[in-house]
């Protein structure tokens, strides 16, 4: 297991203590992660929300006027 999948585990590990406590839903009751979503009313997970704004910054800086320095650094070439 790579490092980035060890950090998606824990992420969806996070996301899903979160879930619970908000439930007031210990560990020890046994319930399906799907279930803890269903009654959250999440479809996504975290990681497909991170994507999905990772994907809509980089439109938004796609759209942005050449001359802003996030577009630079974003698209910007190092020489040497």
């Amino acid at each position: 297991m790579d490092v980035e999948e060890k950090d998606k585990n824990k992420l969806m590990a996070f996301d899903m203590r979160c879930y619970q406590r908000v439930l007031n839903v210990r560990w020890q009751q046994k319930i399906m992660n799907e279930e803890i979503r269903k009654r959250m009313g999440s479809k996504r997970n975290i990681v497909q929300r991170i994507k999905e704004r990772k994907f809509n910054l980089f439109g938004h800086i796609c759209r942005m006027e050449d001359s802003r320095l996030v577009k630079e650094v974003v698209f910007g070439e190092i020489e040497g």
